[in-house]
């Protein structure tokens, strides 16, 4: 099969908290590593009680397709209070993607067709929230040309619509 592919992938980016203290050893990269064993965790007593949010800058401004937080610790606890997912161009506007409910373990966002962002927020109700993310991934879609020269796979590829 020669043609267009689109595949989803994560997109480069560096997390930034805000209003959160962080509770060492778990540090903000934590949450971008991709390890659902691994997390980011805040320190309530340390947060300086403005409202929270953690803010995933990807760079540059890219066409995205869907956004993935696991929140909690790989024992399920430390789940997060109900907020917002957000995403801008500009890091000042800010365009509402999807509500977080409160203990919610895992979000996944298909985002709209078109979606632009170079930001993307998860911001928090509560003043001072103890809370865990495991991972935070943010997928953009990336073409690919499947071409005669570069469709050497070794085994036979076939598509079948409905299934992955």
């Amino acid at each position: 099969m020669l043609g267009a592919l689109t595949m989803a992938r994560p997109a480069n980016m560096r997390a930034t908290v805000f209003g959160l203290a962080t509770k060492p050893p778990y540090v903000v990269p934590q949450m971008l590593d991709g390890n659902l064993e691994t997390y980011w965790q805040s320190d309530p007593r340390m947060s300086d009680g403005t409202s929270p949010f953690v803010r995933v800058d990807l760079e540059s401004v890219r066409s995205l397709d869907r956004i993935d937080i696991y929140f909690g610790t790989p024992a399920g606890g430390l789940l997060p209070p109900s907020g917002e997912v957000d995403t801008s161009v500009d890091g000042a506007n800010w365009r509402h993607q999807a509500s977080l409910a409160a203990g919610q373990p895992e979000m996944h966002v298909s985002l709209p067709a078109g979606t632009q962002a170079q930001y993307v927020r998860v911001s928090f109700d509560a003043v001072k929230p103890n809370l865990a993310i495991r991972s935070f991934q943010v997928r953009q879609s990336v073409p690919l040309q499947i071409t005669r020269e570069a469709a050497d796979f070794g085994v036979p590829v076939t598509a079948q619509e409905g299934h992955h």
